[in-house]
């Protein structure tokens, strides 16, 4: 069956017969990850890096970039 995620995906549906109606129950398996934000399969919404670009790459290559000083100890000859 294929499924269009970028819609509302029904856990129910409402199935009407002679005289009564019930609700039958639906089960989905495998569901894909899907992002609303970005019309993608393989994450949610919250781990979007449209929503949140880059931040971790960002700050990796700033870590990179940054050269920490380094302390280096002189000996001093007194006379």
């Amino acid at each position: 069956m294929d499924l269009d995620l970028s819609k509302h995906i029904f856990d129910e549906i409402l199935v009407e017969r002679d005289g009564y109606a019930f609700y039958v129950a639906i089960i989905y398996e495998k569901l894909s990850d899907y992002c609303n934000i970005c019309q993608t399969i393989g994450h949610f919404d919250h781990a979007c890096n449209k929503l949140h670009p880059l931040v971790d790459q960002e700050m990796k290559s700033k870590d990179d970039k940054v050269k920490k000083p380094i302390m280096v100890a002189k000996s001093i000859t007194l006379f």
